[in-house]
């Protein structure tokens, strides 16, 4: 038992055991308070269980199996006996049991502060770093200095004294992830706030699609991977399955849509709630509109017009940037000449920037650990390490990506640091939208944060910089005048076109 499955395999639960047999049921903690079983007579409780925990220096989350608390051991206790006579049978010491703690550690010590210190800003409440210190448990220090730091790279702190930037003003308005609140302005800049609003609400709540049982589990993936079709993108997935879902027609038809294609009935309509919300936090920050809400519109309709959407995504979501490393080219040769063969998905290696992101006094992305050695001598340039996607992700089993560069919303540590949602995008959306530009007139090259390498002319850096500092006076524009519709500018004109047709 666990959250992930369908509603038909979670039913599967409440059966009654069959004369002569007993029913066992092996779940996670969501028989805490979740879910009752009635016929539930015998507890077994192992004390222990997985909590998602937050690892600041590499801005990851790591599922963790530890000890619960005695609150949880309560919980657990109660499952039995509901509506009969019960017993709970504890797999631990006496001496163990005096050790545990008496409740799950807060919540501010699990999580990212980007958020908090955003607010922090925003009401005048002072430099986060002495703000978050002055609470009552308060967080690690370097999980706030990993908050300043990722809020300085998304580009919503100043880089010198940390004060909100106009694009930071806008985002500490919005109740909301900054990365999501971002990932909204610049949907609603770009025209395509129906289709970010759908994405962004399936990154805030729980994925509508289903791992199933581990006999169909196969199925399952090649359900979301059908949607995903050649896009090389699970958040278009998600999209697609949300645009079916809403097209199905009535509610019985909506659920026959949702077994039919491994998605969650429930899931989706929760999606839909938090989608209407977000439209509503977005209003309520200047940008979009109340017919957002309840719009079910799509904006794209092939590969290429779904460039905007990327590049939406990937202001967003920067710097959370995966490099794809491709092996050796190989050839086959046909009648007439010869054509590069497309390598296979596991020959594909994904990496993304190691540990802690820091951004100097240049505004340049790099990561602390590497700054100095062990031996004391200073490293220059960031380093890579490997990430893998998830097998549930639609990217997982595709090997032809046209542009080598995707973007994610988070990855998690289990067996391996595992991407579960990815997105391909094309080389304009970074140039747009990525970190610190640096143009070597010289090299004809132009190189983002010291890691992300581009050949073009000096001359396609020089404007992309001129288009960057075009963009920021838009939005500080807003700032003064949040009643002007900055979407309808000729410089969102001109960025929309050069994405759409700059292709892979």
């Amino acid at each position: 038992m666990h959250g992930s499955l369908t509603s038909f395999d979670q039913s599967r639960i409440f059966r009654y055991a069959p004369r002569g047999k007993r029913k066992v049921v092996v779940s996670t903690n969501i028989a805490e308070t979740s879910i009752t079983i009635n016929d539930c007579s015998f507890v077994v409780d192992s004390g222990r269980f997985k909590e998602t925990q937050y690892e600041a220096s590499s801005r990851m989350s790591m599922l963790v199996e530890t000890y619960c608390s005695l609150a949880s051991v309560d919980q657990r206790k109660g499952r039995a006996g509901r509506v009969r006579k019960g017993r709970c049978y504890r797999l631990w010491t006496n001496d163990a049991n005096n050790r545990l703690s008496k409740s799950q550690a807060p919540e501010i010590h699990r999580v990212p502060l980007e958020n908090l210190c955003l607010q922090a800003r925003l009401l005048k409440l002072g430099k986060p770093m002495k703000f978050l210190k002055s609470v009552i448990e308060p967080p690690p220090v370097q999980s706030i200095k990993s908050a300043v730091q990722h809020l300085r790279a998304l580009g919503a702190f100043t880089v010198i004294d940390n004060e909100l930037t106009p694009l930071g003003y806008h985002l500490a308005r919005m109740p909301l992830d900054p990365q999501i609140g971002k990932m909204l302005v610049y949907g609603s800049l770009l025209r395509c706030t129906d289709d970010v609003l759908t994405i962004a609400a399936g990154l805030c709540g729980r994925s509508p699609f289903l791992s199933g049982m581990p006999n169909n589990r196969d199925d399952a993936n090649k359900a979301k991977a059908k949607f995903a079709g050649p896009s090389r993108s699970d958040h278009i997935a998600l999209l697609k399955a949300y645009l079916g879902w809403q097209n199905a027609g009535n509610n019985r038809e909506k659920r026959k849509y949702c077994d039919t294609n491994y998605l969650s009935h429930d899931g989706l309509r929760k999606l839909s709630d938090l989608r209407r919300q977000l439209a509503t936090a977005l209003y309520d920050a200047g940008f979009g509109s109340k017919r957002n809400s309840s719009s079910t519109t799509s904006s794209f309709k092939d590969l290429k017009s779904t460039n905007v959407l990327r590049a939406a995504l990937c202001a967003g979501l920067y710097p959370n940037i995966i490099n794809i490393k491709k092996p050796e080219r190989k050839y086959k040769e046909v009648d007439g000449g010869a054509f590069e063969k497309t390598p296979e998905a596991k020959a594909l290696k994904f990496v993304c920037l190691k540990h802690q992101v820091v951004v100097g006094k240049d505004g340049v992305i790099v990561p602390e650990q590497e700054r100095i050695g062990h031996d004391g001598r200073t490293y220059r340039g960031p380093q890579t390490a490997r990430v893998y996607l998830h097998p549930a992700s639609a990217n997982a089993r595709m090997g032809g990506f046209h542009s080598p560069w995707m973007v994610y919303f988070n990855k998690v540590k289990t067996s391996m640091v595992f991407v579960r949602d990815s997105t391909m995008v094309p080389p304009y959306a970074l140039l747009l939208f990525g970190g610190k530009l640096d143009v070597r007139h010289a090299q004809n090259k132009i190189v983002i944060d010291g890691w992300m390498y581009f050949d073009a002319a000096s001359v396609v850096g020089v404007v992309i910089l001129e288009l960057r500092k075009a963009l920021d006076d838009l939005l500080s524009k807003k700032i003064e005048d949040p009643g002007i519709d900055v979407s309808s500018s000729k410089l969102i004109d001109a960025i929309t076109k050069l994405l759409v047709k700059s292709g892979y």
